[in-house]
């Protein structure tokens, strides 16, 4: 028997996919996080849909990626280099006290206290809470103060935009507000075709090993 009969598509023929996505509250807190005459000059770099997303959306809503990327570009344009990353620093540092991550960040020291590898170990899990569909991180402990945080799979807009990644490294620094030690943060890899970056943590690790908790067990 003959006929134009076609099987319908297999489930992962007809699966939805996802479009890289950042929780709203954080690109919303980044903008008013802006003094109010640099949040004017920032508002008119962009586009008025852009503006209208960010009004009328709620802080538990999931904004495309593509806005918090316009809006990083026009911060660093406004304010320079130096000042944006110090923004995006505060910024995340104003976020783990906010209700959508304080218990998560005060879970973090609960469990782990000042301690900048096993805090930053837990970073992925904070990365998730923030994207969606926009990457993985991966933590790597190298060295007594020397950690290095991994991003693979990157949206495009976000591996192509090294102003980007220095904000995101901006933010990774707030860790270290967090802890109440000293630290930087600063990319060391951008890889735009391969869709990859990698940020050097460094820190003042004065912690005596005797200090640390014993392990679960011992």
């Amino acid at each position: 028997m003959t006929g134009s009969f076609k099987a319908p598509p297999r489930r992962s023929e007809t699966r939805c996919v996802q479009r890289p996505r950042i929780l709203a509250g954080f690109v919303q807190g980044t903008l008013a996080g802006l003094e109010p005459a640099s949040a004017l000059r920032v508002r008119a770099r962009l586009a008025p849909e852009t503006l209208a997303v960010l009004e009328r959306s709620s802080r538990l809503a999931w904004l495309p990626i593509e806005i918090d990327v316009e809006l990083t570009h026009a911060i660093y344009v406004e304010l320079g280099a130096g000042r944006a990353h110090e923004l995006f620093r505060r910024n995340l540092s104003a976020a783990l006290d906010s209700p959508i991550l304080r218990s998560f960040a005060q879970g973090a020291l609960r469990l782990f206290g000042a301690s900048p590898e096993r805090v930053f170990a837990w970073a992925p899990k904070a990365y998730a809470q923030i994207f969606r569909d926009s990457g993985v991180m991966r933590f790597l402990a190298e060295e007594p103060g020397v950690a290095r945080l991994e991003l693979s799979e990157l949206p495009p807009a976000i591996a192509s935009s090294r102003n980007y990644l220095d904000g995101v490294a901006g933010s990774i620094a707030a860790g270290f507000d967090l802890m109440g030690v000293k630290g930087q943060v600063e990319i060391e890899r951008f890889d735009p075709m391969g869709r990859r970056a990698c940020f050097r943590l460094e820190w003042e690790d004065d912690e005596p090993a005797e200090s640390l908790p014993a392990p679960a067990g011992a």
